[in-house]
């Protein structure tokens, strides 16, 4: 898993969500854990990636086009995307994480 992360990372993806991650769930998941990555190009973003993991699966949804951040938020909940507070603000993690 840490080279996909990296592989992303070195892409330009910016790491935006990390669902039920926990030290002790996160090499061999015993629930299902969901990443969320953005590409962006300047302020808009062009891709989605969303992967959902668990003990014996692997789900991959890949998104390709414009999209806001208003999109996400009508996307929560749906595909393993966890619900997001519409209010809430959506501020990617920092490089390297």
């Amino acid at each position: 898993m840490a080279w996909i992360v990296d592989a992303f990372h070195r892409a330009g993806w910016k790491h935006l969500v990390n669902g039920n991650q926990a030290p002790a769930n996160a090499a061999q998941p015993h629930t299902s854990i969901t990443d969320v990555w953005l590409h962006f190009t300047g302020g808009d973003i062009d891709r989605v990636t969303v992967l959902v993991r668990a003990t014996h699966e692997m789900s991959l949804v890949q998104v390709a086009g414009d999209l806001r951040p208003l999109d996400l938020v009508h996307l929560s909940g749906h595909f393993g995307i966890p619900r997001v507070d519409p209010s809430a603000v959506m501020v990617p993690a920092p490089d390297g994480r």
